[in-house]
């Protein structure tokens, strides 16, 4: 039972084309019962209600139901999925007479096929804004609810101030965040191109000209400028690194 391009009706059902007409559309060839929804104003809500309900018998909105359940899942929204589908069926229009499927096996349920529920009526009452409430209650005679009325202003005040700070606290982490991130990234590129400092030599533990007045004692040449040889260090390390004589 079965889109056009009307926007949702509540009442679709009244302006189907099978009317109710369950015998003239519950046939047993599916295609006949396709060629009916295809000229049907109202199939996409019929398609939906059905989807809805998960019927399991019977041409619904032009498809079987293999052909439903293949369907891509749609939003909760009625009023964005019924455009939705609109679009899928005009999508999926083909020629009856090239892919005529093979006429089904009636059933019970074909004969009494479960209707798609109506859609939940609508709620007429008011809807009630805290601002209009706390109006309400603070022009009210009782005091009690006065007094309730200010309390709530108070609350929502706190509210309001920790929800402000909050976000501002979660703004300011992210942006340290950021920045501690951005600042070892910079660090690191800095590191990678800075030139490399000389690794100084470690200072020295002995008076070079001590060192070869006790090589001439020893009878031991060393050159007079230069490096002192390191066995002639450790010589005269070994001999109790003696001090020449001043």
């Amino acid at each position: 039972m079965s889109g056009g391009g009307l926007g949702y009706r509540e009442d679709w059902w009244v302006g189907a084309v099978c009317a109710g007409d369950l015998e003239r559309f519950f046939r047993s060839s599916t295609v006949a019962a396709a060629a009916i929804c295809r000229t049907c104003p109202v199939r996409a809500e019929c398609l939906y209600d059905a989807l809805d309900a998960d019927a399991p018998n019977g041409v619904w909105g032009g498809l079987i139901r293999s052909e439903r359940r293949a369907l891509p899942e749609l939003p909760p929204e009625r009023s964005t999925a019924i455009p939705l589908l609109r679009d899928l069926l005009a999508d999926m229009e083909l020629d009856p007479a090239e892919d005529e499927p093979e006429p089904t096996e009636r059933t019970p349920e074909m004969d009494n096929p479960i209707p798609a529920p109506r859609p939940a009526e609508p709620s007429k009452e008011p809807q009630l804004t805290i601002p209009a409430l706390l109006v309400w209650a603070a022009d009210h005679d009782d005091p009690k609810i006065r007094k309730a009325g200010e309390q709530a202003q108070t609350a929502l005040d706190i509210l309001r101030a920790r929800h402000r700070a909050d976000e501002q606290l979660a703004s300011i982490d992210e942006e340290s965040a950021r920045l501690e991130k951005r600042l070892a990234e910079l660090q690191k590129r800095k590191a990678d191109i800075a030139p490399k400092a000389k690794t100084k030599a470690p200072p020295r533990d002995y008076d070079p000209a001590d060192v070869r007045a006790w090589a001439a004692t020893q009878g031991t040449d060393v050159p007079p400028r230069g490096r002192v040889p390191k066995k002639v260090l450790d010589d005269w390390r070994a001999a109790g690194a003696p001090v020449r004589e001043p």
